[in-house]
């Protein structure tokens, strides 16, 4: 796909990794079928959303990875919030699992329990008054 991929900054648009992928399969004709799934969440970005859409994508897996250094050490979920990010971005490189709704809506109600600010500042105040 490197060799048709002309526009690396904003990719093609969504929807369009079919139109990309079959450009690049018309160079090879009968080698490939067509497809509209690269089993790849990272490239499917990259393509339809260019460098761009993909340092956007990235930076919520760092959102997330940089609110672990604001959790406390005795925090409950600060393991699970340093693997969830990890877990996501390793599974990623294999699937389009956020493709799905069932696993974005794993994703954001494990980001919404894990991440709530409210619930490591309460162990940081109760430390404090302690």
């Amino acid at each position: 796909m490197i060799e048709s991929f002309n526009r690396p900054w904003f990719g093609y648009g969504t929807g369009s990794l079919e139109y990309a992928y079959s450009k690049q399969v018309a160079d090879n004709p009968g080698s490939v079928r067509p497809t509209d799934n690269p089993h790849n969440r990272h490239a499917l970005v990259l393509i339809q959303f260019g460098l761009v859409g993909l340092l956007i994508y990235f930076c919520v897996y760092g959102a997330q990875l940089w609110a672990i250094k604001a959790m406390p050490a005795a925090y409950e979920y600060r393991g699970l919030a340093l693997l969830l990010p990890l877990f996501y971005g390793l599974i990623n490189m294999y699937d389009t699992y956020l493709w799905g709704h069932q696993l974005q809506a794993l994703f954001a109600y494990l980001t919404a329990i894990i991440y709530r600010q409210d619930m490591w500042e309460r162990i940081q105040s109760n430390k404090e008054s302690g």
